[in-house]
């Protein structure tokens, strides 16, 4: 049978085979006192020498190619611990193509390459702009923003409780604290893991607000009721900033005070 089903995983096996052989070639230079982690800071890592990341793929790499710029984003995340590492190492099957800049990277010092990478954003973000720019209609408006304005639905998404998971809202105290909340819900050793998951995830959704009104025009609103409090959200966001209500003491739904005398049937007194 030369055929094979659509769903076979040759590819797979074989990008895990290439790993599992970095992995061993590392292991014959590991010191009596050094660790080897797979798949727990990036494919292969050696503590206090490289993290490696091990990549097959059968085309070029081109300047622009997700390979590459996926790689970079995951090691400048908060999380990933860089300064335990003196190296940082793509290891990929590809050659570079013909017209890439990357093909000087490791010739170049740091310098040198920050100024590849600020010249390959520079040059994609030209790409871009001209591209927009020849879809654009002759009135001069975005497709994509017509379309939204268009809408009859109101981008909002609600979302009740999503840290949850984490943090059970278990804590009846008068400011959320992690530890405590982490003790109630017998998680206290997956406290700082938690803690991370959460602050990404509010950060996530600030960043999603941020670029979807940068491609569409349009801020779409996201309406969060949560206990999770004070938390340090990837800069620039500002969890803070955020907050429009605080109802730890007295519940989402309360006595409403009177309306001031003189006031029109429709107005409501708004709790501060």
């Amino acid at each position: 049978m030369q055929s094979t089903i659509d769903f076979e995983a040759r590819k797979l096996f074989e990008a895990i085979k290439y790993q599992i052989h970095v992995a061993i070639e590392y292991c014959h230079k590991l010191e009596d006192d050094q660790s080897l982690w797979i798949e727990v800071f990036g494919d292969v890592a050696v503590d206090r020498e490289g993290a490696v990341e091990v990549k097959m793929w059968e085309d070029d790499l081109s300047d622009g190619h997700t390979n590459f710029w996926n790689t970079l984003h995951n090691w400048l995340k908060p999380a990933f611990d860089h300064e335990r590492f003196e190296e940082l190492v793509l290891l990929t099957t590809q050659s570079f193509g013909s017209r890439s800049t990357l093909s000087r990277w490791n010739e170049s010092d740091p310098f040198q390459r920050l100024g590849l990478l600020t010249s390959i954003n520079a040059a994609i973000g030209k790409r871009k702009s001209r591209k927009q720019e020849s879809e654009l209609p002759s009135d001069g408006t975005s497709p994509k923003q017509g379309k939204l304005t268009e809408c009859k639905i109101p981008p909002i998404l609600f979302l009740d409780q999503p840290t949850q998971v984490y943090f059970p809202a278990l804590d009846k105290h008068k400011a959320f604290e992690a530890t405590k909340a982490s003790e109630a819900a017998n998680r206290s050793d997956k406290k700082d893991a938690d803690l991370v998951a959460v602050n990404n995830m509010f950060s996530q959704l600030a960043a999603f607000c941020v670029e979807t009104e940068a491609e569409t025009g349009l801020m779409p609103q996201v309406i969060v009721s949560d206990h999770a409090d004070n938390l340090d959200l990837e800069d620039p966001y500002d969890f803070n900033s955020f907050v429009r209500r605080r109802w730890r003491d007295r519940g989402f739904i309360a006595d409403q005070a009177p309306p001031p005398v003189g006031a029109s049937e429709g107005e409501i007194s708004q709790d501060t």
